[in-house]
């Protein structure tokens, strides 16, 4: 007999987030859309989460919460508090009459170790992990913690969800087994951006993300310096929230570089302004160093945004059209690439109308339903 969708429930661990203030990764814009879609087809969902997580997911979505307690240890630091997350989390109680889905949102230790504890404990509890993208050694503490998530991972876990086909080979040369691994990339919600209205401010390019160094934000300023030379008024739009002391880092590297009226740091926005923006710009600009996917790039997209981006090997996979790759950390080229893009309406055009066209391939609606589908094969 085919497994209905109300004969199971979904544990979400999203034990892992670590944002003070406002503001999601892109992993949390897929959790969100992912478990909206799921809870309107009848499936039970509670998330455990810290009080950040709760604070961050409660406005986005109507489910139950498990909150983990002792969040005054969010104040010692992100490894103390991990630390206190992960053990407590091994000792919530989740017992339900349903068949039970341990869902990871990330492959951080507060999210992997409770779920294959609780996988040890009792074989019935089915363990559903995603994995966005490999951490390169050279971020020594993050990368070994990884690789201490993979080795629970790739024993117990019964589903892996990956982002993208490179991953997917990476993962098994590093001894995952293949059938296990699915490939079920983000999307973007096509109703949303065509609807979306412009800022009444304008600038020439514009970048989104988490402040951090692994997404490349001190290159920004290296690069606009360059596309400063050759367009001395041209603006760029920073949209996104981090560390305060990287942020303060960066506020100082484009204050010495004499870009304070160049480039503008707008924090944290919500969705509709966030995106009102993105949507009255020219172009969207990448210089991470790190990416699974990049959810960013696709939803500037959605806005008719060309990207321009730095040589990733995902990319070529997942945004074939729409989207120059630069050698990375060649700061001159890339800004020669912003330049002429901006210069050349013709060539604008045509990267613009195939970002735009590209991004009607990752639809949430398609996305979750595969998700769905990749739950009921696991369990029967």
């Amino acid at each position: 007999m085919e497994l209905i969708d109300k004969e199971f429930k979904v544990f979400a661990f999203i034990n892992a987030f670590w944002t003070q203030g406002k503001g999601m990764g892109g992993g949390d814009t897929r959790a969100i859309a992912i478990f909206k879609a799921l809870k309107l087809k009848g499936v039970d969902i509670e998330i455990v989460t810290s009080n950040m997580g709760f604070t961050n997911y409660r406005n986005h979505i109507d489910v139950k919460y498990t909150i983990i307690p002792f969040s005054f240890t969010d104040k010692f630091g992100l490894p103390i508090s991990y630390i206190f997350r992960t053990i407590i989390a091994c000792f919530l109680p989740q017992k339900v009459n349903k068949q039970p889905i341990f869902y990871s949102t990330s492959d951080f230790l507060p999210d992997v170790f409770p779920a294959f504890a609780a996988k040890v404990k009792d074989r019935k509890i089915k363990w559903v992990q995603l994995i966005f993208h490999l951490i390169p050694p050279n971020r020594f503490i993050s990368h070994y913690a990884q690789q201490i998530s993979f080795f629970f991972i790739k024993r117990f876990a019964d589903l892996i969800i990956v982002d993208n086909n490179i991953l997917k080979e990476d993962l098994v040369c590093q001894g995952f087994d293949i059938r296990k691994i699915e490939f079920n990339p983000p999307g973007i919600d096509v109703g949303f951006f065509k609807c979306m209205k412009k800022n009444h401010k304008r600038y020439d390019a514009v970048s989104m993300g988490r402040i951090h160094t692994s997404k490349g934000i001190f290159d920004l300023v290296k690069i606009w310096k360059y596309v400063c030379k050759l367009r001395p008024d041209a603006k760029l739009a920073i949209i996104g929230t981090g560390d305060e002391e990287i942020k303060l880092k960066l506020e100082k590297k484009i204050e010495e570089a004499h870009l304070s009226q160049n480039i503008e740091l707008l924090g944290f926005l919500e969705n509709d302004e966030a995106f009102s923006i993105v949507n009255s710009c020219k172009l969207f600009v990448s210089a991470s160093h790190e990416e699974g996917f990049g959810i960013a790039i696709l939803e500037a997209m959605a806005c008719g945004l060309p990207v321009i981006a730095w040589n990733l090997p995902v990319y070529s996979e997942v945004f074939p059209r729409g989207l120059i790759q630069i050698e990375e950390n060649n700061f001159k080229d890339f800004s020669k690439a912003i330049y002429c893009l901006l210069s050349d309406e013709k060539k604008y055009s045509k990267f613009r109308k195939d970002a735009l066209d590209l991004s009607l391939r990752y639809n949430w609606d398609e996305i979750a339903e595969k998700e769905m589908n990749l739950i009921k094969q696991m369990i029967t």
